[in-house]
């Protein structure tokens, strides 16, 4: 069997866009802090992202925990929990915890704004402190809670 000189350029056009895709892949992954780990994609510890996530948090290590209570002007009481280091997930994400929103109202709800209004207000409370400590919460990675329907809610809110 012959090869031609087209079906040679043909392969190394292949090849060549394989591995141009495998280090633009790479370079995301490692951009967004993610690597591949047995099992699936994990933290790149030392990626800019989880870095500075770790620096940002360390500087609210001496304040936490944070607890505290408020009536917000939707009327509704809320409590902000950030814990202590100890019961924090990890080195690089920061749990906060907003008690008193219903996070699982529908959007068709008519509560559903005044919600989204209390969770907002609440949570520029929370980035002021953080502030107040020369902290840059947008370096931080924040879980906004231990279930899934309130970070994606949260998220949402926040992206809105």
């Amino acid at each position: 069997m012959k090869i031609s000189k087209n079906q040679i350029i043909a392969i190394v056009i292949i090849f060549i866009i394989g591995l141009f895709s495998f280090g633009v892949m790479f370079y995301f992954r490692q951009e967004s802090g993610l690597v591949f780990v047995e099992g699936g994609y994990g933290p790149h510890i030392n990626s800019p992202l989880i870095q500075n996530a770790i620096k940002e948090k360390k500087k609210l290590t001496f304040f936490l925990p944070f607890d505290k209570q408020m009536r917000l002007s939707s009327g509704e009481e809320v409590s902000i929990v950030v814990p202590s280091e100890k019961y924090q997930h990890n080195a690089w994400t920061l749990t906060v915890q907003i008690f008193g929103i219903e996070y699982e109202r529908a959007s068709d709800d008519p509560e559903y704004e005044t919600e989204k209004r209390s969770f907002l207000e609440a949570s520029r409370m929370v980035f002021d402190w953080m502030r107040s400590h020369g902290v840059d919460y947008k370096k931080l990675i924040i879980n906004w809670g231990d279930k899934a329907f309130i970070q994606e809610r949260a998220e949402q809110w926040l992206n809105e």
